[in-house]
């Protein structure tokens, strides 16, 4: 484990802002013009320093991640507790996820899901998108409810 993590950590200290998705930065500008709260919800202990490397971490109003909490997807108690630092009730947010353990994971926390990649992966999503490029704000926002 111990090689697979100094591996990983290798490849991310090589990241800039052009590894983000497609999609992303545009996605991320109008959540924040738009004063949506946004928070970030990863397994990974290394989640902090991707969003850095990225350049999008000051896009986010809390990061919840394997520093954080006992269990990992797909329990729920990630989404729960970014939902909480964000004063947001479970039933009100929208998770935006791209593995099967967070669909999982997000719907076991009460939230909507959305789905990035394959049906395979994550058909059990409320809605499911090939890319972030095919997400809005006004998307996410009808999805949270009134």
């Amino acid at each position: 484990m111990a090689r697979k993590n100094a591996r990983y950590l290798e490849r991310v200290s090589r990241m800039t802002p052009d590894d983000a998705l497609p999609g992303a930065g545009k996605l991320l500008e109008t959540l924040r013009a738009r004063r949506v709260p946004t928070a970030v919800a990863s397994s990974s202990k290394n989640a902090q320093l991707v969003l850095d490397k990225l350049g999008v971490r000051a896009f986010f109003d809390a990061i919840v991640d394997g520093n954080d909490v006992e269990r990992s997807k797909p329990d729920p108690q990630l989404f729960l507790a970014a939902a909480e630092r964000l004063g947001v009730p479970a039933a009100r947010c929208v998770v935006v996820e791209d593995a099967e353990s967070g669909v999982t994971a997000a719907r076991a926390a009460g939230m909507e899901v959305v789905g990035v990649g394959p049906i395979e992966r994550v058909g059990r999503a409320d809605r499911v998108v090939a890319s972030l490029r095919e997400l809005s704000a006004e998307m996410l926002l009808g999805l949270a409810g009134p």
